[in-house]
Formats: C-alpha cells, structure tokens, sequence
C-alpha cells in the first residue's frame, strides 16, 4: 500500500489516500467525491504504507497520525505563505 495525496487539478484543497497503486489512488478519490472527473485528479506519492487500510482519509486520523502525516489547519497554511 502507498499513501498519496489526491486533488484535482488547478484546485486548492486534497485528501490524503492509501492505495496499492495511483490509478487505485485516483479512482477511490473520484468515487469518494462523486464531482469530478478521474482524467482531472492529480495523485503525489507521499510514502509507502504496508500495513495501512485501502481508503481515503479526508481528515486526521489514527492512521494519518501513525504515518507521522496530518492536515495542516488554515492558521498554519497562511503562515506557510508569509
């Protein structure tokens, strides 16, 4: 299993995803979502994840946090950018 971090294209927000391969990725993504088009997710391999479950992670978590992996609040992504 891989973690990766899915959005769509020219979008602002992600999910982080645990799937044996990025098409996996993406179409758990798509079907999680239910808006967009498969053709238009991006998936980044973050890391390797054996024993982590298929699925995706729209927010902290157990397994996020085993992973040493979290969400960054908004507070955090704007001092990101100063």
């Amino acid at each position: 299993m891989t973690l990766y971090v899915c959005y769509y294209k020219n979008d602002y927000w992600c999910c982080y995803v645990a799937a044996p391969t990025r098409g996996r990725a993406k179409h758990l993504f798509t079907e999680w979502d239910g808006h967009g088009w498969y053709t238009d997710v991006r998936a980044q391999k973050i890391k390797d994840c054996p024993d982590t479950p298929e699925g995706v992670y729209d927010d902290d978590c157990h397994e996020l946090e085993k992973l040493g992996v979290r969400y960054l609040t908004e507070e955090e992504m704007e001092a990101a950018k100063e």
